[in-house]
């Protein structure tokens, strides 16, 4: 058996690697890095780093079919491969791939968001108000604060936040075929994470995390956070995707809403999330699981230990403790027991100090780093 990792260039990708080394599974490494970044990736990950091909997947997996006596088992980094592996999979017929995501329609209606937004309307899923561009500029006023998201993407890139109506008619010219419209949380600072791994349409682990800090403050990536089992935020979230008769992992994402006093669902990712460490340093057992429903074995109990943390120190917390003028309480406080930090724990020096070199000096993400420091 063997394990197929995609986009290895990619920060969670680092961290999957080394946890699936740490519990000694064979891997099948892959990246669609230009080929001299393949050679930087093969000495940090310390093996061979096969081109990824995403516009022709079966000639990426052609060993595959040449190795029928090999179990395969595909796990989902990122959105846009994982459409690809969807089509891979119906063309090339090949049986001994495993995996275990949910229906392609399923899949398809959490990463749109407009499409999310209706499906959570129709079922009576508490998300943000939902406007139409027409409707606001009728009113001549803003209903609300609002925030502008691209229908498809993660993160914060391409994210416009509306205070004003000025503001609003700023952005005329942007294409609102391609974005949603929705009402301004304003407690963006109390985002929670859910992190769910199902097998057609049931429960099988959880966890969840609450933020400590972030970067920036307000709304920012997670860098420090607390395990933490919240049986409202289960139950929920189990609910939603029990109706998308779900497989495999998601994260739904929940924000605190404080003119209702309850939790609003923000957004579901359908694919690895850059805290996944956590979910086995806490005991939820999430990705060892995958791999068991994947190849029709019986599950591992999981006692998940609240009593774990998560840090993100480089770069994002140290540039909040410089920025902060050294006023983070206990900042140096390393409880290696009870915290894992991201590309460090699981990895050995070596990797996780070229790792970091090589992100350190990619292009995009240094743009990306001093968009988000100035």
């Amino acid at each position: 058996m063997k394990l197929i990792l995609t986009d290895l260039d990619a920060r969670k990708a680092f961290d999957i690697f080394n946890l699936m080394k740490y519990y000694k599974y064979d891997i099948n490494a892959y990246s669609s890095s230009s080929r001299i970044e393949l050679k930087i990736l093969e000495l940090i990950y310390g093996q061979k780093i096969d081109m990824l091909d995403k516009s022709n997947l079966s000639y990426s997996f052609r060993f595959a079919s040449d190795d029928i006596d090999t179990k395969y088992i595909y796990f989902p980094i990122e959105e846009d491969t994982t459409l690809k592996f969807y089509d891979f999979i119906q063309e090339s017929k090949i049986s001994n791939f495993y995996y275990t995501l949910p229906p392609r329609d399923s899949f398809d209606c959490v990463r749109d968001k407009s499409k999310f937004s209706a499906y959570c309307s129709k079922n009576s899923f508490p998300i943000p108000l939902e406007y139409q561009y027409d409707d606001i500029l009728k009113l001549g006023e803003l209903p609300c604060n609002l925030i502008i998201k691209p229908k498809f993407g993660s993160g914060s890139l391409g994210i416009k936040f509306i205070d004003t109506f000025d503001v609003f008619l700023d952005y005329k010219e942007l294409d609102f075929s391609r974005y949603i419209i929705q009402e301004r949380l304003d407690n963006s600072k109390d985002i929670e994470g859910a992190f769910f791994l199902f097998d057609k349409g049931k429960l099988v682990s959880y966890y969840g995390h609450k933020r400590i800090r972030t970067y920036p403050r307000n709304g920012g990536v997670t860098v420090y956070s607390k395990c933490e089992i919240n049986r409202e935020l289960r139950k929920l979230g189990s609910k939603l995707l029990e109706g998308l008769n779900w497989s495999g992992i998601a994260m739904v994402e929940f924000l605190f809403d404080t003119k209702s006093g309850s939790y609003k669902i923000i957004e579901v990712n359908p694919r690895a999330w850059g805290s996944i460490m956590l979910s086995e340093f806490s005991n939820s057992n999430i990705l060892k699981n995958y791999i068991k429903i994947s190849l029709g074995d019986m599950t591992i109990a999981s006692e998940v230990n609240e009593n774990r943390y998560i840090r993100w120190i480089f770069p994002w917390d140290v540039i909040s403790y410089i920025k902060s003028r050294g006023d983070i309480k206990n900042f140096w406080s390393l409880d290696k027991d009870n915290t894992c930090y991201i590309n460090f724990t699981y990895s050995t020096y070596y990797r996780s100090t070229f790792f970091l070199l090589y992100n350190i000096f990619d292009y995009k993400k240094i743009k990306k780093l001093f968009k988000k420091v100035f």
